[in-house]
């Protein structure tokens, strides 16, 4: 299964029973965005935890 057909298959289910699916740019957006909006918000939590705290949180550096 291919990334277009599985975004196909998850945005089918907000559709309701009996209606036809039509695939819409909303769909496809919001499950490619939401991920990394939520990642980039734990992200900056654990940053600002670490400054407040002086904890090492985040792991190693580089």
């Amino acid at each position: 299964m291919g990334l277009w057909e599985w975004l196909l298959t998850i945005s089918a289910s907000s559709g309701g029973p009996g209606q036809p699916f039509t695939a819409q740019w909303q769909y496809v957006t919001a499950a490619l965005v939401a991920p990394a909006l939520i990642g980039a918000l734990w992200a900056g939590i654990i940053i600002l935890a670490e400054r407040i705290f002086g904890l090492r949180l985040g792991g190693g550096g580089i």
